[in-house]
């Protein structure tokens, strides 16, 4: 199996769709189109779409979030080089597109984590009787984008399961950070009641 992330490394690339089932196939070339992609036939039953790195990106995050994983599963697709003809030896050498769209995310995952955009909330938790004391914290875990806008937990999760990352997360908010102050330890949390664990 060829590893798609070699390929990834690519500034700009061309993404080759084979159509399969067609219901997928028609909701993957939905996504494109919406996006405003352009692609072309490269050859019957064959999509060929150029792409930066950054639209790959939206392309993948938009399939996972619009198709099951069973359709992504029966999508075969093949990344290349920009303005790289495939062999149809190169083209047998596909992979289904959720190893794609996995790898995609996985590559942001690290990002976000090597660029430490790791965020935490504490959310207060109360009695029903006496709502106006507070009995212990939640911690909730979130991630910024680099423009600042908060990344929702579904798609940070989703990718770190996907790309089996999620037990990298837990050992950097070992020093749990809120969005507007100090950093809050894990003492500060044993003080709380609360066990320092991620899930």
């Amino acid at each position: 199996m060829v590893d798609p992330l070699a390929d990834l490394a690519q500034v700009s690339s061309t993404l080759y769709v084979s159509k399969a089932n067609d219901g997928a196939y028609r909701c993957a070339v939905g996504v494109i189109q919406e996006l405003g992609v352009p692609y072309t036939l490269h050859e019957r039953d064959v999509l060929a779409t150029s792409c930066s790195a950054s639209m790959l990106q939206q392309l993948c995050l938009t399939w996972s979030r619009r198709m099951t994983r069973n359709q992504l599963r029966s999508i075969r697709c093949r990344l290349m080089k920009a303005n790289h003809r495939p062999t149809p030896g190169q083209l047998m050498e596909s992979y289904e597109m959720l190893q794609l769209v996995n790898a995609i995310e996985g590559r942001w995952l690290q990002t976000v984590l090597e660029a430490e955009r790791l965020v935490t909330y504490f959310q207060p938790i109360v009695m029903t009787q006496t709502p106006g004391d507070v009995y212990a914290y939640e911690c909730l875990v979130r991630a910024r984008e680099t423009s600042g806008e908060i990344i929702t937990p579904d798609r940070l999760f989703k990718a770190a399961r996907a790309t089996g990352d999620g037990r990298e997360i837990g050992p950097r908010i070992a020093d749990y950070r809120d969005l507007d102050g100090p950093s809050s330890t894990v003492g500060d949390m044993h003080f709380h009641q609360l066990q320092p664990t991620i899930s």
